[in-house]
């Protein structure tokens, strides 16, 4: 748990830290970190689940906003990581704030079958708990060139553009995606099925 409290601590605001010391009271075990890896175990997983809102997008794009720091969480294996947003239009771009959250972040890869796209919890600022999306393979981004810079060769094979990638050293190139009830995928404009599977998955959980 102190673990996670320390990244509240330097990352986010102070009713971060009393969501979780309340959680503790839980789950006295709730949140470890092993081997470097940050993760939360099952109950305290579930007590997270149940105080997860499940909202549109056009509500989730204020309350997300650009600047905003946060948490997420891996549904599946409960390793979590602290993010940022800084673009996104129809639905939410974010990075992590350093490598130690992105080396948690690349822990979740491989992790099964159609691994890229998967159900999230997001903590915020406030303490709210969202259910979401996240394709989770950082894309479309340089982390030693300048933001929006146009550059060649950006991750992912996205080739030349504007370079999609913010915040530096942090161990990205790019960014990852979050999505929700009525977010669209940037590219075609049109919702994501796999996304919007992840959230009815997530509401099948919270109503079990």
């Amino acid at each position: 748990i102190m673990k996670l409290i320390q990244i509240a601590l330097k990352y986010c605001k102070k009713v971060v830290c009393i969501l979780l010391i309340i959680l503790m009271m839980f789950s006295c075990t709730g949140f470890t970190a092993s081997e470097n890896k940050y993760k939360i175990d099952e109950p305290t997983k579930i007590e997270l689940l149940n105080k997860a809102e499940i909202v549109q997008w056009k509500e989730f794009d204020e309350i997300m906003s650009f600047g905003s720091r946060f948490i997420i969480i891996d549904y599946y294996t409960g390793s979590y990581f602290v993010c940022e947003r800084h673009m996104g239009a129809s639905h939410a771009d974010v990075e992590t704030i350093d490598k130690e959250a992105t080396k948690s972040l690349r822990s979740v890869y491989k992790d099964r079958e159609n691994w890229k796209h998967r159900p999230v919890l997001v903590v915020m600022e406030d303490g709210r708990v969202y259910a979401a999306s996240s394709f989770v393979l950082d894309h479309a981004g340089r982390d030693d060139k300048p933001f929006l810079k146009v550059v060649d060769d950006r991750s992912r094979g996205y080739g030349r553009g504007e370079n999609y990638d913010k915040i530096k050293n942090n161990g990205m190139d790019g960014h990852i995606c979050i999505h929700v009830r009525g977010s669209k995928n940037h590219f075609d404009g049109k919702e994501s099925q796999k996304h919007q599977s992840n959230i009815d998955y997530l509401e099948k959980e919270k109503n079990k």
